[in-house]
C-alpha cells in the first residue's frame, strides 16, 4: 500500500445548511393528459377575444415602429387627418365577449388582483383543507360593490424554466385569496404543458400572456372550471397552519460529511493566497 503524499492526503470535514422547520408547499399534481385537455378548453375559450384584437384593436409593434409613425403622421395634413379619425369611428368595434369580464391576463394582472382579494380576507386561526370544511369569517361583499372582490376560481401557469423562481408567491396568494369569499370553493392552481404560453399568445394575439386567472361566473367557463375542480386539488400551504398552532419549531440543521485536502508547509516556496487556496479546496471538493 503505497502512502499518501501531501497532494493527495485529505483529511475530515464536517459541513452545515440550514433548512426551513415547516412543511414545503407542494403544488397541485395533475396528468399530462389533464394538462392538454385543461389547454384545449382554455384555448376554445379565449379564441373570441383573440379574434375581436386581431380585427379591431390595432396591436403594438415596438417603440421603434411608434416612432416612424409619429414622424410620418407629422407629414400628414390636417384635412387627412380628421378624414382618417371620420372612417375609424364609423367602424365601431364590437362589443367585446362576456367571458373578458371574467380573466385576468398577464403576470402583473393576475398577481395584483390575487393581492386585492387577500387583503380583503382575514386569516382565521385555522385555515380549512376542504371544501367541506366549516365557513371561514370574511368581510362580504357583493360584485356590484367592487368587481375586484369576485374570487378567482382557477389560475393558469403556463410552464416555465424559472419556473421555482417565478411562481414561488402562487400557492401561498391562491389559498389565502379564497379566504376572501367563504362561499366558493376554493381555487385551484393548475399548471400548463409546456409550449402553452406561445400558443396562447398567438390566439390572443399578444408576445406574452403569462398567468391567467379565471373568475366563476361566465357561461362558457363552465365546462373547464368543473372540469378542472374534479381532476385537481386543492393547494395546500401546511405551514400556515403549523405558524398558526403556536408551537416553536427550531432551525434544521443539516450536517454533511466531506473531506478536505490537507496543505503541507513547503519550505522555500511562497504559502498560496486566500484566493487560490478556495480554488483549490473548491477543485478537490468536485474531484
Amino acid at each position: 500500500m503505497t502512502p499518501k503524499t501531501a497532494s493527495t492526503a485529505r483529511k475530515p470535514k464536517t459541513m452545515f445548511s440550514l433548512e426551513s422547520p415547516y412543511t414545503e408547499v407542494k403544488w397541485p399534481v395533475i396528468s399530462t393528459e389533464d394538462q392538454n385537455t385543461v389547454l384545449e378548453l382554455l384555448c376554445s375559450l379565449l379564441s373570441p377575444i383573440g379574434e375581436l384584437r386581431s380585427q379591431h384593436v390595432v396591436l403594438s409593434k415596438g417603440k421603434r415602429k411608434r416612432k416612424r409613425k409619429r414622424e410620418q403622421e407629422r407629414a400628414v395634413t390636417d384635412e387627412e387627418r380628421k378624414s382618417s379619425e371620420t372612417e375609424a369611428s364609423r367602424a365601431s368595434p364590437p362589443a367585446p365577449p362576456e367571458v373578458q369580464e371574467h380573466l385576468t391576463i398577464g403576470f402583473n394582472t393576475t398577481t395584483k388582483y390575487l393581492e386585492s382579494l387577500v387583503q380583503r380576507s382575514s386569516l382565521p386561526s385555522q385555515v380549512p383543507s376542504s371544501d367541506n370544511a366549516p365557513d371561514v369569517k370574511a368581510p362580504t361583499r357583493s360584485p356590484s360593490e367592487n368587481s375586484s372582490s369576485r374570487p378567482l376560481a382557477i389560475v393558469f401557469a403556463p410552464h416555465s424554466d424559472q419556473f421555482s423562481i417565478m411562481y414561488s408567491h402562487l400557492p401561498l396568494l391562491t389559498k389565502t385569496a379564497s379566504l376572501a369569499s367563504s362561499s366558493s370553493p376554493s381555487g385551484r392552481l393548475v399548471m400548463l404543458p409546456k409550449g402553452a404560453e406561445e400558443r396562447l399568445g398567438a390566439i390572443l394575439s399578444v408576445p406574452r400572456v403569462g398567468l391567467i386567472g379565471l373568475i366563476d361566473g361566465a357561461l362558457e367557463s363552465k365546462v373547464l372550471i368543473e372540469f378542472i375542480r374534479e381532476r385537481v386539488p386543492q393547494v395546500e400551504v401546511p405551514w400556515v397552519q403549523e405558524t398558526m398552532a403556536g408551537a416553536y419549531l427550531p432551525v434544521k440543521i443539516n450536517e454533511i460529511e466531506t473531506s478536505a485536502p490537507v496543505e503541507s508547509k513547503r519550505k522555500g516556496q511562497p504559502r498560496p493566497s486566500k484566493k487560490q487556496r478556495r480554488i483549490i479546496h473548491i477543485r478537490d471538493c468536485i474531484a
